[in-house]
């Protein structure tokens, strides 16, 4: 089950996590599990705000531990898309992340994310292809995610050629987005994104 420190950063108790990182009576051991595999880290990067989580990074904890679902803090911090966590992660502690960790679905923290941003790439994960062959790029076209997609193409290098099982390439997959209904503000992005891959394809 969770120890006091995990339900701590769980809930976001900034003033308790301090306390118990700081104090002389308290023994703490951050490498501790829960039943799910889950260390304070990785319940903290689903916690709502980021105060709990500031001083634990202090510390340098390990960033690439994975739970039983083989998800790392960095996986968690991005599928519930705590933006300031990631933000700070991204920026700060760049050193300590692995972008190319894959868990049990073959999921690098690229698959998972749930919102539009720029993610500046440590290592090289563009091409990792999860167990249904998608690689992030897939993942990102279709959901119309350009800000993503162009990380991947321009930084990263990502293959816009490769096929998922199924057989369909991220182009693919964001021109069948294209034609389903959204808000104008996201039909919008999808067709940028699929303009975007058009032009990353490889001329004939």
């Amino acid at each position: 089950g969770d120890t006091v420190f995990h339900l701590a950063m769980k809930t976001s108790q900034e003033r308790m996590v301090r306390t118990m990182l700081t104090s002389n009576n308290v023994t703490l051991d951050v490498t501790i599990t829960n039943n799910n595999g889950d260390t304070a880290l990785h319940l903290g990067c689903t916690g709502k705000h980021a105060d709990a989580v500031m001083p634990f990074l202090e510390l340098h904890p390990k960033m690439t531990a994975q739970n039983n679902d083989g998800n790392t803090p960095l996986h968690l911090a991005y599928q519930n898309e705590r933006s300031e966590i990631l933000m700070h992660l991204l920026r700060d502690h760049m050193d300590y992340l692995d972008h190319r960790i894959r868990n049990k679905d073959g999921n690098t923290p690229a698959h998972l994310a749930n919102k539009d941003r720029v993610i500046p790439f440590l290592q090289p994960a563009a091409n990792i292809q999860n167990n249904d062959g998608d690689t992030a790029l897939h993942h990102a076209a279709s959901n119309g995610f350009i800000k993503i997609a162009k990380s991947l193409i321009r930084t990263e290098g990502a293959d816009v050629t490769i096929k998922n099982g199924k057989g369909k390439t991220a182009i693919t997959l964001a021109r069948r987005k294209a034609k389903t209904i959204l808000p104008l503000a996201k039909r919008q992005k999808v067709k940028d994104t699929v303009a975007l891959l058009r032009r990353a394809c490889p001329k004939k």
